[in-house]
Formats: structure tokens, sequence, C-alpha cells
């Protein structure tokens, strides 16, 4: 027959048991709540955003995959960094409380400084909270503190979503009149210069190809009556004329698209595979 002492010490392993199991069981509910995205939705799963900051709206739209501009401009849209920037539905959170039981003055959220609306979802930015490199957001009367890494670049508007191409892919190129020279499709679907005639075909391509392929290093806003060096005119296989604006080419090479109101930046030694026919540095 098991003593007092036995059955105390049972009882007590028991015990000690249940509670480590209640606590493994709190913790696991922990860590599922707070892997979970701050949203349902994930970033595969949106097809429209709008992008709202100060007083400027921009609404794009996924068509085949690829991201589109619809509203400020039509216009192709930077898909790594619309896909950088959707990565934020996907952010393990857990909320700090609902809406109706915070007053949202003090976070920022009553009248938050940006918003981002995915499909039928809504989230807004309020105050930074100065620890962390955190934010307030809300989603769905939820509030969340989440890394402050996505303001910045929405609140560059336009500037930050556009493509980083000067001429995106879907456009097709029929000519291209720069400063020294003009280029243009022969009939067989080759490129000519009547000015830079010790190009061959395949050099003056490549040229054409650097508009589509280069990347610029950053995109600005244009400022509307900005002085010009040059006024850059390319013509697409559709008839639509596109009229660029050489702005500068020291220290780096700025080219303006008035017509959608930016401005490519890129470094100075690309001039040659850009904008001249001096040097045969055209592809780099």
């Amino acid at each position: 027959m098991l003593s007092k002492r036995w059955i105390v010490n049972y009882v007590l392993l028991v015990l000690i048991a249940a509670l480590i199991y209640a606590g493994l069981r709190v913790d696991e509910e922990s860590v599922s709540e707070a892997s979970a995205g701050i949203s349902k939705l994930t970033a595969q799963d949106i097809d429209r955003l709008e992008i709202e900051s100060g007083d400027s709206l921009l609404k794009l739209k996924r068509s085949d995959g690829a991201w589109m501009i619809e509203a400020p401009i039509n216009w192709p849209a930077d898909g790594a960094n619309i896909e950088r920037l959707l990565g934020i539905v996907d952010i393990e959170a857990s909320a700090l409380g609902n809406a109706a039981d915070v007053d949202l003055a003090p976070l920022g959220l009553h009248h938050p400084v940006a918003a981002l609306r995915f499909n039928d979802s809504r989230l807004v930015f309020g105050t930074n909270n100065n620890i962390g490199a955190r934010r307030y957001t809300m989603i769905e009367s939820k509030i969340y503190l989440l890394p402050d890494a996505h303001l910045p670049f929405i609140s560059q508007g336009l500037a930050g979503a556009v493509d980083r191409h000067l001429l995106p892919q879907r456009f097709v190129p029929q000519s291209l009149q720069l400063p020294d020279f003009d280029i243009r499709r022969d009939d067989d679907n080759g490129w000519l210069s009547t000015q830079a005639r010790h190009f061959t075909s395949e050099q003056l391509g490549q040229l054409i190809a650097n508009w589509q392929g280069l990347e610029a290093s950053r995109i600005t806003r244009f400022t509307l009556g900005a002085a010009s060096l040059h006024v850059i005119e390319l013509q697409l296989t559709d008839g639509r004329i596109m009229e660029f604006l050489l702005i500068s080419t020291d220290p780096e090479i700025v080219i303006a698209n008035p017509q959608i109101g930016v401005q490519y930046h890129f470094q100075s030694d690309y001039h040659n595979r850009l904008i001249s026919r001096d040097g045969d540095e055209i592809s780099g």
C-alpha cells in the first residue's frame, strides 16, 4: 500500500504535467495567432490595388500576370515594386486590439497618413511608435504594429509605381529621333540611320533595345516647365508619338516623359547607350 507521501508526490507530478501541457497549449495557440497574416488575402489573391497618399490616388490592376496603372495615367507599373508592397498582407503579426475599443487619434488612425486598398480590404497607416521603427496600422477594424518599411515607397506616389524603363516592352517602336541622329525601322524590320552610317543595323537595334531594357536608377516627378536640352521623339508602330525631354547629361542622365509626369535618372556612362552616336559603347 502506498504511503501518504507517495500519494502526495504522485498528485503533484500529475498537476505539474497538467500545467506543463496547458502551458504548451497556450504557447501553441499564441504562436498560431501571431503567425497569421494581417489579412485573409495573400499577395497572390490581389488583382486590384489603390494607393492613397496625401492628395494623390493611384489605381492599379493585375492583368495577365502584369500590373498596370489605370489612374491617374494608363501605363505599365513596376511589377517588382508592387509585389514587394503586396507582401505587407503576409506579414506575421497579432492584433493589438479592435478599433471600437481604442482611441484612434493618438495612434494617427483617425486621420491616417496613407492607405492601401487590396481588392475590397482597406489598410490605413497611422503614426510611428518611435520604437523599433514600427507603425500603427489598421485593417478590417483590427489594429497592428507593423515594421515601418512600406510608407516611404507609398509616399513616392506615381514615381515609385511606374515602370522603370523609358519604353516598356508592351510598346513597339517604329522610329527614334535623338539629338544628333534619327533611327527608323526599315522594310525588313531592321534599323537604319542616314546620319549615323558608321553604325550597323544591329548596333542601332541595340540602342533601341536599350530604351526598353535599361532600368533607371531612380524615378522622380517631372516639374512642368522644367528647362530641357533637347526634345526626343519616339514613334510607335501604331502611329502614336511620345515626346521625351533630355533634361541633363551630367552628373547623371535625366530623361523626362512629360506625358506621364515623371523623369528617369541614369548614370552618366549610359550616354552612348541611350542618346549618342559618339563611340561604340551602345551595348556597354
